[in-house]
This record gives structure tokens, sequence and C-alpha cells, in this order.
């Protein structure tokens, strides 16, 4: 339309983003429903688009306020994320966790991007210590905390007992919010049983009665 406001529309998608009740997918194609991956459908979008303009008008303000400068910078954050490029959203997060220390959304890389070494596990922890965080978010990020936990302790199996140690209780502590606090119909329910199982027979050993047929 020739009468698009920009500013409006550019706030708007940023409150939807960061407020909405369910998160945003990053695995599926919006248009067919098929991976990310799928070449016709994102040639043919037009969100990145939009959205690039949406983030020009917000910054291309003679004085920007501070929320439409966090509405451009969440704006950009989504649109890194639809690029699929890791290594650029890592570095944005980075940079956008500086500027907007207390934004939740800036520790949050998406599961997808397998960055390793405990990066997605530092992040996650720093953005669980901000306030006013959206459950969609809270629970991301602890999904996210606690997959890569798990990881890093196989990683680290043969490297040392205290460092294994540590990030197994971290995956049982975030599972265990997670199992108790998260959808019940969450795709990844079984997935943080696994972990949450694995993990406390890790961490006690012999103490548990495998043969018990009352184990829990």
């Amino acid at each position: 339309s020739l009468d698009t406001d920009l500013l409006q529309i550019g706030r708007a998608l940023a409150d939807l983003i960061l407020h909405y009740q369910y998160a945003l997918p990053d695995k599926l194609c919006p248009c067919c429903g098929e991976a990310t991956g799928c070449k016709p459908c994102r040639e043919t979008r037009t969100w990145p688009e939009l959205v690039q303009k949406c983030i020009d008008a917000l910054r291309g303000q003679e004085s920007p306020s501070g929320k439409d400068t966090l509405s451009a910078d969440i704006l950009q954050w989504r649109l890194e994320c639809d690029k699929l490029d890791w290594n650029d959203i890592e570095e944005l997060c980075k940079s956008m966790t500086a500027k907007h220390p207390q934004c939740p959304l800036f520790y949050y890389i998406p599961d997808g991007a397998r960055l390793g070494g405990g990066i997605a596990l530092r992040l996650a922890k720093k953005g669980l210590k901000c306030t006013k965080i959206p459950d969609w978010l809270r629970f991301a990020l602890l999904h996210v905390a606690a997959t890569d936990a798990f990881g890093s302790a196989q990683t680290y199996a043969k490297d040392g007992q205290k460092i294994c140690c540590a990030f197994l209780v971290c995956t049982y502590e975030d599972t265990l919010v997670l199992l108790e606090e998260a959808p019940p119909d969450d795709i990844h329910r079984s997935r943080y049983l696994s972990m949450h199982v694995m993990s406390y027979l890790a961490l006690e050993g012999s103490a548990v009665a495998l043969k018990d047929s009352s184990i829990k």
C-alpha cells in the first residue's frame, strides 16, 4: 500500500517477535511448511524486504527513541536468524547484548545453530537472569542451556570429572524445570525426559537401584 507506515509496522512486528505467546518458527518455511532450506519459496518471499525497510525507517529517524532503536535491533536479529548464517547471528548477539543487556531475546541463539564450545549455554544462562522474560523465551533459553550442557558433558566426559559433573547438573536442573513448567505438548518433551533421566543416572551412579521396579 502507498499508505504503509513502516514505523508502525516495524514497532508492531518487533513487539510481536518479543512478546507473542508462542515462539515464531525457526525450522519451517512459512510458505510451504517444509524445511527452511526450501529454496523456491525463499527466493520469492517478501518478508526480508519488508523487514529491512522497517529497520531502515526506524533507524533513519532524526533522533530515534530508545524503544525504536530496540525495535530495529529486534528486527535485525530476526532477519539474521532467517538467513541461517549462524556466525553472523552469534556476532550480532554479542554486540546486541552489550547494547541491550536487559533484553533477553539477544541471549537466545536458536537450537539449530549448534555453535559448540558452550557459547549458546553461556548466553542462555545470562539471558535467564534478565527480568520480565516472556514464557516462550524462558523455555527456549532453558532448552538451549540444557541441550548445550548435555552435549558438552559428553564432549568433556574424558577430560575431567568436575567439568563433566557441572554440565550434568546444569542439564538435570534445567530439564526438571522444563518437565514441570513447559507446555505439556512441547515437541521436545521426550528429549527433556531422556536427558533428565540420563543425567540423573550419571550423577547418582550406584545410588540408583536399577533393578527396583519402583524407580522413578
